[in-house]
């Protein structure tokens, strides 16, 4: 079902509706590459293309909304209605045992203010257009750097919005329904980073690589579903979607890895004992993600339904550091955020905060390999290791 002619709920195959949503037939993806070897030892390579994405079923029929999709809106021979305003207190309180405790609502179908969930008639596909350029120059023979600009533009992305946001009183512009979840491709994402690896292979006994990437990446809304009711999906206020951009949900400016082998050397004594020996280890370290906030009460209006639907973020405090400076981990007495930095918001106000305008702590780890390999015969060969999983902690 959707939003049919008369811009009221409708089943496939009534008032207009063809189909769910109309198909998007005009998507055209042109693809470009280039590799120069400009001097003997450096290599120029760059690339753009535009790239369709899909809108995965469970996003139209599963959502974390108040009707989860398409296909459980209350209409139809198989309506999905509420039974919120519709249970007897009196069948399990003792005054009327044994009687039903639910019931469905009368119809017809949807009955009034039912919350219901749709679609644009001509929902778009999602588009990204990747860009990159990067310099590869060999330092010497088997060690070569890689220097990356990498870039990025999502359009027509999904995300939610209550179409029929209440005033602060509560009064919805469409009295017929309550929640009007809309799914939309009105989003968009940029993306922008730096990158620098260094190789190695086989140089006096290492292998492996080395990488850096600092980047940034911003957006509407990081999913098209609400799968943390804080800023994923759906907004602050769905009638000023402008205001909520700001870094993506997994933005993470800085991104150091480095994973390599080492043959440890024999040392002299050439036998079964000395030969075989190597040392494997993985280090990754990041800057901090975004920590979505909201208030832990909404007061976005003066009663429910609110405009902000429990997604009203906080006023921020001036002068005051959101970040606890001596916070700790574990145990938790001293927690990461600073609690007296946020303030609630007035009563028939949102709050002025940033959408992932706080970020959280830094994760560093590394993991460690030494292993020995020794040669039984021509065909058989015993690897014995021991491996230390996050030895920095």
């Amino acid at each position: 079902s959707n939003l049919g002619a008369d811009g009221n709920l409708a089943l496939v195959g009534t008032d207009g509706l063809k189909g769910a949503y109309n198909r998007d037939l005009n998507n055209f993806g042109p693809r470009l590459g280039f590799a120069w070897n400009a001097l003997s030892k450096t290599v120029i390579r760059g690339a753009y293309g535009i790239y369709y994405d899909y809108i995965p079923q469970d996003l139209l029929i599963a959502n974390f909304t108040n009707s989860a999709g398409l296909a459980t809106n209350p209409i139809g021979p198989q309506a999905v209605v509420s039974l919120a305003n519709n249970y007897d207190p009196t069948a399990f309180n003792g005054t009327n045992p044994g009687g039903p405790v639910f019931c469905l609502p009368t119809p017809p179908y949807p009955p009034s203010g039912s919350d219901i969930f749709f679609t644009p008639r001509n929902l778009v596909t999602p588009y990204v257009q990747n860009w990159n350029f990067n310099v590869e120059q060999e330092l010497r023979q088997g060690v070569a750097l890689q220097l990356g600009y990498v870039g990025s533009k999502g359009t027509k992305l999904v995300r939610l919005r209550d179409a029929n946001q209440p005033d602060v009183n509560g009064n919805r512009p469409n009295t017929n329904y309550g929640f009007m979840d809309e799914f939309a491709t009105i989003s968009g994402s940029t993306y922008h980073a730096l990158q620098v690896t260094l190789r190695t292979r086989s140089w006096h006994g290492v292998s492996g690589f080395t990488g850096y990437t600092y980047s940034k990446s911003l957006d509407d809304a990081s999913d098209g579903i609400d799968f943390n009711f804080a800023t994923v999906a759906l907004p602050q206020d769905s009638n000023n979607l402008r205001a909520e951009h700001g870094p993506s949900n997994f933005d993470s400016r800085h991104r150091f890895t480095a994973a390599f082998t080492y043959d440890l050397p024999h040392f002299g004594w050439e036998n079964r004992w000395t030969r075989g020996w190597q040392v494997n280890t993985i280090v990754s370290a990041q800057s901090g993600r975004p920590v979505p906030l909201v208030a832990s009460n909404d007061t976005s209006g003066f009663g429910f339904p609110t405009p902000s639907n429990f997604h009203q973020r906080p006023n921020v405090v001036p002068g005051v550091n959101p970040i606890n400076s001596d916070w700790r981990s574990a145990p938790d007495s001293i927690g990461y955020l600073n609690g007296n930095a946020f303030a609630q918001p007035p009563v028939g106000t949102f709050g002025d905060l940033g959408r992932n305008e706080i970020y959280g702590p830094s994760y560093a780890n590394v993991d460690l390999a030494i292993l020995k390999n020794t040669l039984i015969s021509e065909r058989f060969n015993l690897q014995t290791r021991a491996e230390f999983f996050n030895i920095d902690r």
